[in-house]
């Protein structure tokens, strides 16, 4: 066999396939030997150098698909024995046996190696007073590392131990814990743990987050639903676990599932439920949501309401992945690893597989199980559908290590008939087929890094079609009634094909778009680029380049200009200081301030709202108290984004700038940068009357005119300088008003009780009746107090004023 050779396994023979040859019927080895296949039933190896079909044997059969396990980079094999042991074959030696493994409880049900193939864990059923079912073994020489329980087994439990790429760290889920041991799994070192009460489930990224996968790797873990409180995925550090560094919360999450990138930076959460609370699907909600390590950012990415999540893969290079969801034709598109953000849409159709090549270039879009099998090839750099074909009855699928080469199989027990193997290159050509009585399992051999190279498709070359059958046979005529299956066969042609919606293309999201199939009568494709490429409809910044590259080659060339007359600046005036230019923020910048403030205000009124419920007795679980302990820290992150520009370049006009004169006054902003908008008088004058003592506004290229901006700003300058000297005023008076002498008296005259003064106003006290009576706003009020003074103004006019005496409330009375 080649070294370039790629291998498929299903239970104990080896087939090989030669691109260009004639496909062979016998396969070149079984596993064991051939005087040992009485014990065996036969596992398939397929390579790329021919392979051939199976042949019945009266063997003893493997009676499941876990049986059969690759070790990494195809260098092992593990087979499960007839005696529930494992044995591990070398494949880079010619497949000759390494080590057994022998059973622990009563027989290996499942087992895989791990990243580098130095370790193999083994599980068995459990037994109550059985023992230990979970088994850690070297992978070369058979000696047990450990054993542990394993009670539950479950897509969410299985596999129990997680190691990174290079297996530079493992873990395990314990009881509300998350335990982190080394590598080499040595039991003697000192063993750390991460706690979350409630775990359901863990990942560990295969690398650290740093350049070139330097420093800690992360893992994420997922805590369950528990009374009223919502899920929790959080991810920490494996050299700190005792701080989260990303945290998300979110609902609806009776299963998980979690997926990192290559680099190690991101995570995707799929949280799923078995029931759908809209009634729209038989397979329950499910929900996608993005966490990035650092906790920089968090998202939904797809939501239940949108309509179920099929698949979605990230690209094995490249931090990116895609993504199949909605209802059938569901949609499918490609999302960065940044932000989640959208960036290549690929049309939509009956699909709800994905698959990547090795390399990150080709990836296939298949629509399998319940679907008709319609399946697409596309080159991602090059954003086009290569091919599209139909797969019928696939039940497994994936590519060759090297990238050029997809296989689809149909095995049992998803399907009893019509068991095989199918060949296909990257153009959807079938290269070969195999037929199986029973098929459990089928797959590539893995191959190590660097043995193919990635190759963009061939120049020129298209998919070869099949020939087309020959017609069939003139027949009597028969009547519709007695053709049989009329039925069925309208409703086969009324459903047609489930191909996707005449996208060959992959449009860029954000870019311009495409040009519709179906055009009005008299246009053309080149009158519609024609059209989208006109400025009219293009963004402002270009419309205005356009028009000054416009205006400045339409201008005619001027006269160089003289040097001015010197003239001595007139005395009293300052020289100005030269103004810097202000430096344009990156679009989107303020957006994105505007967003992170709105969050960190929303985070400290959660704050504030545990603080009263701490004030009133109430009990807090350790994540509110969590809560309240990072207060300082969002803090210092506000006072750090409090003085961006918000809303610059954002084009509002006066109804926004009456919407955000509201909240002028409760932002904790200095300055407001709101220039290039289209804001008018009106709504610079609601700003100006708005914006409180300190806030400063920065106006220029609106629509106001600058003479009427000096004008707002000198009012809005008197307006402050009239407050400050009016609170100045109020302090002063209210210093004042405790023991102020009244006129001609000393203060020492109303300090002393027993003074002459002091006597004399204690006789002349009036009673508390005439108090109340003498009181003019007590009968009149101030309109009648008015009228009362010109009253008293006319009797003293004309010499007819009485005595106080006859008349006690003209006392109070005067002008």
């Amino acid at each position: 066999m080649a070294s370039n050779s790629k291998r498929l396994v299903e239970n104990s023979s080896r087939y090989t396939f030669r691109p260009g040859e004639t496909v062979s019927s016998e396969p070149d080895l079984s596993f064991p030997a051939a005087g040992e296949l009485n014990s065996w039933h036969g596992t398939v190896i397929l390579s790329p150098q021919g392979f051939g079909a199976s042949r019945n044997q009266n063997t003893t059969e493997v009676s499941t698909a876990e049986s059969c396990e690759w070790g990494a980079e195809g260098a092992l094999l593990g087979l499960v024995d007839p005696k529930g042991g494992v044995q591990v074959l070398d494949a880079a030696d010619g497949y000759k046996p390494l080590c057994q493994v022998p059973a622990l409880v009563g027989g290996v049900r499942n087992f895989y190696f791990s990243p580098l193939g130095n370790h193999l864990v083994t599980y068995e059923r459990w037994e109550k007073d059985g023992g230990n079912n979970v088994g850690v073994w070297d992978a070369k020489t058979g000696e047990m590392r450990f054993s542990f329980t394993l009670k539950n087994y479950n897509a969410m439990t299985w596999p129990p131990l997680k190691w990174t790429a290079m297996e530079t760290h493992c873990c395990r889920m314990v009881q509300d814990a998350v335990q982190i041991m080394p590598g080499n799994c040595d039991r003697e070192t000192e063993i750390s743990r991460i706690e979350a009460p409630g775990i359901m489930a863990f990942e560990v990224a295969p690398k650290g987050a740093g350049a070139g996968g330097a420093g800690a790797p992360h893992v994420a873990l997922c805590i369950a639903e528990w009374k009223g409180q919502p899920a929790r995925c959080q991810v920490f550090r494996l050299d700190e676990p005792k701080r989260a560094t990303a945290t998300k919360n979110f609902f609806k999450a009776q299963a998980v599932t979690m997926s990192w990138n290559n680099t190690g930076t991101a995570v995707l959460v799929k949280a799923s439920t078995e029931e759908a609370s809209t009634g729209k699907s038989y397979y329950g909600d499910a929900s996608l949501y993005f966490l990035r390590a650092d906790g920089e950012e968090t998202s939904l990415v797809a939501s239940a309401d949108g309509g179920p999540l099929h698949d979605v893969q990230w690209n094995p290079t490249q931090d990116e992945f895609v993504m199949l969801h909605g209802q059938h034709p569901c949609s499918a598109a490609l999302y960065e690893g940044r932000k989640a953000s959208k960036r290549m849409d690929f049309g939509t159709g009956h699909r709800n597989t994905i698959r990547w090549n090795n390399f990150g270039r080709f990836f296939t879009l298949g629509g399998y199980g319940q679907l008709k099998g319609d399946t697409d090839f596309w080159d991602k750099p090059g954003k086009k559908l290569m091919a599209s074909t139909r797969m019928e009855c696939c039940v497994v699928c994936g590519w060759a290590p090297d990238g050029r080469h997809f296989l689809t199989a149909t095995t049992a027990p998803r399907m009893r008939v019509d068991n095989k193997i199918e060949i296909y290159d990257y153009l959807g050509s079938p290269l070969g087929r195999i037929e199986f009585d029973e098929l459990l399992l089928a797959g590539w051999r893995p191959r190590p890094r660097g043995a193919f190279q990635d190759r963009p498709p061939t120049p020129g070359r298209t998919r070869e079609e099949p020939k087309a059958a020959a017609k069939p046979k003139a027949t009597a005529y028969r009547p519709p009634g007695a053709r049989g299956g009329a039925l069925a066969e309208q409703l086969r042609k009324e459903l047609g094909s489930t191909a996707a919606d005449g996208a060959t293309t992959a449009t860029k999201v954000g870019g311009p778009a495409p040009v519709p199939i179906h055009l009005p009568p008299g246009a053309s494709a080149a009158d519609f680029v024609k059209q989208a490429s006109n400025p009219s409809t293009s963004s402002r910044n270009a419309r205005k380049k356009k028009a000054k590259a416009e205006a400045k080659e339409e201008a005619p060339q001027a006269e160089p200009a003289k040097p001015a007359k010197f003239s001595p600046p007139q005395r009293g005036e300052a020289e100005k200081p030269a103004e810097k230019p202000e430096e344009k923020p990156a679009a989107g910048e303020g957006d994105e301030v505007e967003k992170k403030i709105r969050a960190l205000r929303k985070k400290l009124r959660d704050i504030e709202k545990l603080k009263e419920k701490a004030s009133a007795g109430g009990s807090l679980d350790p994540l509110q108290k969590q809560k309240l302990d990072g207060e300082a820290e969002i803090l210092q992150q506000q006072l750090g984004l409090v003085g961006r520009s918000p809303v610059r370049y954002n084009r509002i006009g006066d109804m926004g700038a009456q919407t955000l004169s509201r909240s002028l006054k409760e932002h904790g902003m200095q300055i407001l940068d709101l220039q290039d908008n289209a804001i008018c008088r009106l709504g610079a004058e609601m700003l100006y009357a708005n914006c409180g003592r300190r806030l400063r506004l920065k106006l220029s290229c609106n629509s106001v005119p600058s003479y009427q901006l000096v004008e707002l700003e000198e009012q809005l300058e008197a307006r402050r300088e009239e407050e400050r000297q009016l609170k100045e005023a109020q302090m002063k008076a209210g210093k004042g008003k405790k023991n102020r002498p009244a006129s001609g008296q000393s203060k020492t005259a109303l300090s002393k009780p027993g003074s002459q003064q002091s006597k004399s106003s204690k006789e002349s006290k009036p009673s508390s009746s005439q108090r109340r009576m003498s009181r003019p706003d007590a009968r009149i009020g101030r309109e009648g107090e008015r009228w009362t003074q010109l009253f008293v103004f006319l009797l003293q006019r004309f010499n007819l004023w009485p005595k106080s005496s006859q008349v006690p409330w003209l006392r109070h009375c005067s002008i």
